[in-house]
C-alpha cells in the first residue's frame, strides 16, 4: 500500500524499462507467458458484442443463397456468443466460422496490415462520403497488392536487448 502511494505521489523515480526486464529475467518471471482469465470492463461491451452478430447477419444477406461463407475469428469472447450462433445454426451448411489459433503468427500480420491501412489511409484522411472511402480503401489495397514482396522473418526467437 505504501509502495503504491510513493508510486502515485511520484515520489520515486521513474524505473526504466529496460530494468524492469533485466529484474524479471534475473528472476526468471516470464509475465508474457503467463495465462489469466480477462472480463472486459468496457461499458459498452454489450453493444460492440451484438454489433458483431449484426454485421454477421447482414453479411450473409449481401452474398447470393448459393454462396457459401466462412468467417475467420480471432478468440474475442464475443465471437461465441448465443446471438452468433443462432445466426449460424439459422444458415447451417452456408456460413462457418473458424477459430484461429490462440497467438497464431499469421494473424499477427493480418493485424499489422490493418494497423498499415489505419496509418496510411484513415489516420489524417479526408473522406467526402462512404463511397470516396471505399474508393480510397481500394486503391490501397491495389497499390499494396501491386508492390508486394515477400516478407523475410528476421527474428531468430533469442530475446531482444538494447
Amino acid at each position: 500500500m505504501l509502495a503504491a502511494t510513493a508510486l502515485s505521489l511520484t515520489l520515486l523515480p521513474a524505473i526504466r524499462h529496460e530494468t524492469v526486464r533485466v529484474w524479471l529475467d534475473a528472476a526468471e518471471i516470464k509475465p508474457h507467458r503467463s495465462r489469466y482469465w480477462l472480463h472486459s470492463q468496457d461499458p459498452e461491451f454489450e453493444r460492440k458484442m451484438l454489433d458483431v452478430a449484426d454485421f454477421l447477419t447482414w453479411l450473409i444477406k449481401q452474398q447470393p443463397s448459393h454462396v457459401r461463407i466462412h468467417e475467420v475469428l480471432d478468440n474475442l469472447s464475443a465471437h461465441g456468443t448465443e446471438a452468433v450462433e443462432k445466426v449460424v445454426a439459422k444458415h447451417r451448411g452456408r456460413v462457418s466460422l473458424h477459430n484461429t489459433s490462440t497467438h497464431a503468427s499469421w494473424l499477427n500480420m493480418v493485424e499489422l496490415y490493418f494497423a498499415e491501412v489505419s496509418r496510411n489511409v484513415l489516420r489524417r484522411g479526408n473522406f467526402e462520403s462512404i463511397p470516396d472511402l471505399q474508393e480510397k480503401l481500394l486503391a490501397y489495397v491495389a497499390w499494396t497488392n501491386e508492390n508486394a514482396g515477400p516478407y523475410r522473418w528476421t527474428y531468430t526467437g533469442q530475446p531482444l536487448t538494447n
